[in-house]
């Protein structure tokens, strides 16, 4: 019999989309996508990783929006 783990990624990101389509919901789909990226900008680690890519010259549309 399999064991119920403490952690369900599927049950996570579920409750991830549902935060998002709340806040695109409120906030509006462009602005929600803005906030969002402005977020990965300010993470340190996922910020770090995305201005490092953004120095090779390869951004993406996302990306440029937020500049």
């Amino acid at each position: 019999m399999k064991q119920m783990k403490p952690f369900d990624c599927v049950q996570m990101k579920w409750e991830i989309q549902k935060k998002h389509q709340a806040e695109a919901d409120a906030l509006g789909k462009e602005e929600a996508e803005r906030r969002r990226w402005q977020r990965v900008l300010d993470d340190p680690v996922l910020g770090a990783f995305v201005r490092a890519h953004a120095a090779r010259g390869s951004r993406t549309k996302e990306e440029e929006t937020v500049r």
